[in-house]
C-alpha cells in the first residue's frame, strides 16, 4: 500500500491557522461595560437602566455617559502592539519549523514512491518503510496539534493580560471622572449604536493606558 497525503495536508492547513492576529476578536470581549458613579458620587438605580432609558434622561444624567472604541483602543494601545508582535513572530517561528518537517516527510514519501515504482525495493522492505513513515506522519501531526494548542493558550494568557490591564486601568481612570455608565464600541458588536462624538473618551483612555505603560517599562529597565 502507499503512504497518503491527505492526512498530512489536513494538519498543515490547521498549522496555517496560527497566522493569526492575536487581537482580532479581542475588542469582541473586553468588555461590555463600565458602571461607575453618577457626577455627584452617589451609586443609584441609574445602573440598572438599560441603555434606551438613560439615553431619554435629563440632559445632566446623559452628561455622565462616555463611550470607548475598542477597535481603536487596541490599535493605538502599545502594550497590545508589542505583545501581537511577540506573539505573531513566534507564530511564525513555530509555522516555518513545521513546514520544514513537513517537507522533510514528504521528501521521504516521494522517494519511497519512486522506489515502489522503479520495483527497487521488496514487498518485505516496503512493508517496513510503509510502517516507519506512517508513524513519522503521526508524530508529524501530534507536533502540529500539540504546538497548536501551546500557541493558542499563550495567545489567551495574552488577551487576558491586555482585557485586565484595560479593565483595571478605567476603574481607575473613572474614580477620577465619575461617570454613570462607560460604554464599548467597536466594528463587530456595539453597545453603542449611536452616539455623539463628544463622549467618546478613547483617545483620553489611550493615552493613560500608553502612559502607564511606558511608567511600568520604564521600572522593568531600571
Amino acid at each position: 500500500m502507499i503512504i497518503k497525503k491527505t492526512s498530512l495536508l489536513l494538519s498543515y492547513k490547521t498549522v496555517n491557522l496560527f497566522k493569526m492576529r492575536i487581537f482580532k476578536a479581542l475588542p469582541i470581549v473586553l468588555f461590555v461595560a463600565f458602571v461607575g458613579c453618577k457626577p455627584n458620587g452617589n451609586a443609584d438605580a441609574t445602573t440598572s437602566k438599560s441603555v434606551t432609558s438613560i439615553a431619554r434622561d435629563s440632559s445632566q444624567q446623559y452628561s455622565g455617559i462616555a463611550y470607548v472604541n475598542t477597535d481603536s483602543l487596541i490599535s493605538k494601545y502599545k502594550m497590545a502592539s508589542e505583545l501581537t508582535t511577540t506573539f505573531n513572530i513566534k507564530a511564525e517561528k513555530s509555522q516555518k519549523q513545521f513546514q520544514l518537517k513537513q517537507r522533510a516527510f514528504q521528501s521521504k514519501v516521494a522517494d519511497y514512491q519512486n522506489k515502489m515504482n522503479k520495483g527497487l525495493v521488496t514487498r518485505t522492505e516496503a512493508m517496513t518503510i510503509e510502517e516507519r513513515l506512517k508513524g513519522e506522519e503521526q508524530s508529524l501531526m501530534n507536533y502540529g496539534r500539540n504546538m497548536e494548542a501551546t500557541l493558542q493558550e499563550e495567545q489567551g494568557v495574552l488577551m487576558n493580560k491586555v482585557s485586565f490591564a484595560v479593565k483595571e486601568y478605567i476603574t481607575k481612570f473613572n474614580n477620577a471622572k465619575k461617570y454613570s455608565l462607560i460604554l464599548n464600541t467597536n466594528a463587530m458588536t456595539s453597545v453603542v449604536i449611536a452616539g455623539d462624538p463628544a463622549l467618546d473618551i478613547t483617545n483620553e483612555v489611550v493615552d493613560g493606558l500608553n502612559k502607564e505603560y511606558a511608567a511600568e517599562q520604564a521600572k522593568t529597565t531600571k
